[in-house]
């Protein structure tokens, strides 16, 4: 498999597990910390996704859509109502994440021809 097909494909599953997970939990002896932080920067969603380290030892990272803007906003329009904080915040999260995912599934696309 060439370069760029193992960056679609990495992107694709990306995408794919932030859709139904929310996020995307890989090993770097699996899938290389430098290649995803390629993929998800050529893909232009670096500062959409924060990257946690799960475990040092075993090179386990995790990336998370940032939601700040999502806590700001739903804390603003909610007030002190948790209910309707919470469903404020699934709704964003889940904007958040559909946005990041379709430009991942662009930028395998892109790649896939190259």
């Amino acid at each position: 498999m060439t370069n760029t097909e193992e960056k679609a494909l990495l992107a694709r599953r990306i995408a794919n597990a932030l859709r139904h997970y929310g996020g995307f939990v890989y090993e770097d002896d699996l899938d290389k910390h430098s290649t995803v932080i390629e993929v998800i920067r050529e893909a232009g969603v670096n500062l959409a996704l924060s990257v946690a380290l799960l475990d040092p030892r075993k090179r386990i990272y995790a990336l998370i859509p940032i939601d700040r803007r999502c806590k700001v906003s739903c804390n603003s329009s909610c007030g002190d109502s948790p209910e309707c904080t919470s469903k404020c915040m699934d709704k964003c999260r889940n904007e958040i994440v559909v946005k990041i995912a379709e430009a991942l599934e662009r930028y395998a696309q892109r790649v896939a021809k190259h």
